[in-house]
Order: structure tokens, then C-alpha cells, then sequence
């Protein structure tokens, strides 16, 4: 039996580490009564280690593990293995395992040293609370005559299953349809054809790869963000695929109409012929015919202000052929008289007009048998220019809307008497400034 010195409370006691014992008489069971003092050594055997002063009070601690919040009590391939750390007492073991009985009661620390289920992930130690990343380490205390639970918790592959969220973005905005692209990481790879969600993925390192597709007449631009991605479990990643319109400006320097580019409108048919050759686009007129029109119309669109120009050569033009040679934005607000561009006429006379919301903008008497047409856009105001050998003259300005627009190249008669043979030329489609939106 101990008896403490009355100076010394339970704590001081439970904390020395040398003490004194002096015999001060016999219990009844015959055991010595000493008093203890700081200052000598006296040191009992307590669970296989050594305390002084007093033997402490003990618990019992339980360790087992759960599979999708299942108890397991078979063992495990690779076996589940932890340490268990308490006052005076440290041990190693492996799950399934018995109860740690007459464990000193205090702080006791258990971690998970490895070994799961086949196909399973580590989630933490439930008494701690899960974690991201998971914590292999817990921390209780344990009262006396408790018994102190510790769980080692997992999770299957498919419970842990996450999501990652393919989208696109072009030009600016959201789009959806058919991509193709590659994901790879630890659910293999995966070729997808669409965007959209890919579920039930195991959690690791995922990367995509485009492949082909995305929106019409568009240019892969990149993934963001950047891959590779970590997929935690239960979690969701994106990845978006981002792309362009296609560049706008063309030079004809091909054998073909960049059909990816432009509409090739001829009506009624067999009335002429549109060809890309000679380094230039060239339009014929055939045949006799009422409306008569040949053009090519740009697939995709500008937003905001631009600023574009073509150039032109009248290659057969006989004076008073009543053909029109126009440069036009197709979905500006139009008039009376047509859309909105410049009109290059041969009627009673040879010149250029400006056409708008309002109609004739402005008409001028010129013989120019080529030269450059431009198309500003300002805020709502819309502005077309010639060229006099020089420099680009302003032809007149009209309001208009910030709508998104495409642009026509065309040549057109109303006339069935009108001469065929008529023959002009467009070159050098620029885009000097503008924010190219969609194309169709």
C-alpha cells in the first residue's frame, strides 16, 4: 500500500518519476505503509514497465476496421496493421485482433500502419473523423475502467466513385455536343464523344486528350484548367475544352472555296459560276435569268465593333451592264433597298453607293474598275469606305444595332436582258479587327 505525502496531491504523484519510501508500519493484509518522499528511488513493476510513485488506474481499448461502414472480421490480404500507444504501453498489431485489456488509462494514439480489403481505399480512423487527405493517426483519451473504440475505416472502389464533368466553352460561351477526346487515369482509358459527366471513376490522377470534334468550323484552343486533375473520392473534377472560330480572312490563294469558311450561293442554278483560281475568287455570269445572284456568305460571324475590307477587280464589265458588285454585312438592320454594305453599280451610270437602315446613304459617280471596299463598325454606327489609289475615303455612316454579323462577297443582276460574260473578282478577305463569334 502507498500512502502519499500530504503535501503532494494525486497529480504530483502520478508524475514523479524518482521518489523516496520510508516505512511508517503494516497494513492489515500485512503489506508496508510508506510514505513517499521526492528524493529516493523506488520503482514498481506496472504492465511489464516501471512507474514510481503509484500504480495507475487502466481501460481497455478495441480496435477493429469497417468496409463500406461493415464491420470486417476476417482477415485481410495484405493484413491491416497498427500501432497503439498509451502510458506505459505500446504495442503492434494486425485486424482482426482482441481486446487490449489493463491498458493505463491517459492519452492513447493508434495508426494505421497499412494493409486494406482487395479494392478498397483507407478513409481515416472514425473516432477522429474523416479527413481530406485522410488522417492515419487518432487521438483519445482513455478514462479508467473504459473501454476506448478505435475504427479504421474504408471504402470500396465503386462507394468512392467520383465524377469528372467534361465541358466546352467557344467562343466565349458554353456549348454541348459531340467531341471526341481520350481520359485516362485509374478507371483506364476512356474515349468519350460527347460532353457532358463521366461517373462512377475510381479516385487518382485523371488527363484528357482531345481527339477531334467540338463545334462546327471551329479550332481546338486548349484545356483548362490545366491537366493533369486530382479526383478525390466522392469528388468532381472538370475539365473544359476550349475553342475558336476559325480565322475569317481568307486570300483565295487556293485551288478551292474554303467550304469550312464560306456558302457558295448561286441562284437560280446554272446561272453563273464561282470558282477560286488565279490566286483570286472569280464570279461569271452565263446565263440569262431574272435575280440573277452569285456570292459566297462567310459561315461565321462578328461581334462588337470590326473593321474588314475585300478587295475587287471588274474583269469583263461593259458600261450600263446592270450588275452590282456589293460588299455587304448580312444581319445588320437593312433598308429599303438591300443590306447594309457598299454597292459597286453599273446602271445609267458607273459609281458607288452606301446602303443602310435608311436606305441610300450616299451615291457617287466613279469608273474604278477595281480597288478595296471596308466596313467599320463603332458602337451602333456603321461606316463604309473606297479606295481612290490612295487611301480609304469615307463613303457615308449610318446607325445600325451591335447585333453579331457575317459578311457576303457578291454580284448579282435583276435583269433577264441583262449581258452575260460579266465577269468580276474579289481578293484578300480581311479581318483588320473584331472578335470572331460563331460559325455555322
Amino acid at each position: 500500500m502507498l500512502v502519499a505525502n500530504p503535501a503532494l496531491s494525486p497529480a504530483d504523484v502520478n508524475q514523479l518519476v524518482t521518489c523516496s519510501a520510508d516505512s511508517v508500519g503494516t497494513a492489515p493484509d500485512g503489506s508496508p505503509i510508506q510514505r513517499l518522499n521526492v528524493g529516493k528511488a523506488v520503482q514498481m513493476a506496472v504492465n511489464q514497465q516501471t512507474a514510481c510513485g503509484v500504480i495507475p488506474t487502466v481501460g481497455t481499448v478495441t480496435v477493429a476496421a469497417t468496409l463500406d461502414g461493415q464491420a470486417l472480421s476476417s482477415p485481410t490480404s495484405p493484413a491491416i496493421r497498427y500501432g497503439l500507444v498509451c502510458p506505459f504501453r505500446s504495442l503492434l498489431g494486425t485486424l482482426p485482433s482482441s481486446p487490449s485489456a489493463n491498458i493505463p488509462t491517459g492519452p492513447c494514439t493508434l495508426t494505421y500502419q497499412g494493409g486494406a480489403p482487395p479494392n478498397s481505399t483507407f478513409l481515416g480512423i472514425a473516432e477522429c473523423g474523416v479527413s481530406n487527405p485522410p488522417s492515419a493517426s487518432c487521438i483519445q483519451n482513455l478514462l479508467p475502467n473504459q473501454t476506448l473504440p478505435f475504427t479504421i475505416q474504408f471504402k470500396s472502389a465503386q462507394v468512392l466513385a467520383g465524377t469528372a464533368v467534361i465541358q466546352a466553352i467557344y467562343g466565349g460561351q458554353p456549348w454541348s455536343g459531340s467531341v471526341n477526346y481520350l481520359l485516362s487515369g485509374p478507371s483506364g482509358q476512356i474515349n468519350g464523344t460527347s460532353t457532358g459527366p463521366v461517373a462512377n471513376l475510381s479516385p487518382g490522377t485523371y488527363v484528357i486528350t482531345f481527339l477531334s470534334g467540338g463545334p462546327p468550323n471551329s479550332t481546338f484552343v486548349d484545356v483548362s484548367p490545366s491537366s493533369p486533375q486530382n479526383l478525390q473520392p466522392w469528388g468532381t473534377l472538370v475539365f473544359t475544352l476550349r475553342f475558336s472560330a476559325l480565322p475569317m480572312s481568307d486570300d483565295f490563294n487556293g485551288s478551292s472555296i474554303n467550304l469550312a469558311k464560306w456558302n457558295v450561293v448561286i441562284s437560280p442554278s446554272g446561272v453563273g459560276t464561282i470558282a477560286e483560281i488565279n490566286q483570286r475568287l472569280e464570279m461569271l455570269h452565263t446565263a440569262a435569268a431574272v435575280n440573277a445572284y452569285q456570292g459566297l456568305q462567310s459561315r461565321c460571324k462578328i461581334s462588337g465593333d470590326f473593321d474588314v475590307q475585300v478587295d475587287f477587280t471588274l474583269l469583263n464589265w461593259p458600261s450600263q451592264n446592270f450588275h452590282t458588285l456589293r460588299f455587304a454585312a448580312m444581319d445588320l438592320p437593312q433598308g429599303p433597298v438591300g443590306l447594309v454594305g457598299i454597292y459597286r453599280n453599273s446602271y445609267n451610270s458607273e459609281g458607288y453607293q452606301m446602303r443602310a437602315i435608311n436606305g441610300v446613304v450616299n451615291d457617287i459617280i466613279i469608273s474604278d474598275t477595281s480597288g478595296k471596299l471596308r466596313l467599320v463598325r463603332v458602337g451602333s454606327t456603321v461606316s463604309g469606305y473606297y479606295w481612290n489609289g490612295a487611301q480609304f475615303v469615307l463613303l457615308a455612316s449610318s446607325p445600325t444595332t451591335t447585333v453579331d454579323t457575317g459578311f457576303a462577297l457578291d454580284f448579282s443582276s435583276p435583269l433577264i436582258t441583262s449581258p452575260t460574260n460579266v465577269k468580276v473578282a474579289f481578293d484578300n478577305f480581311k479581318v483588320n479587327s473584331g472578335t470572331v463569334s460563331v460559325c455555322q
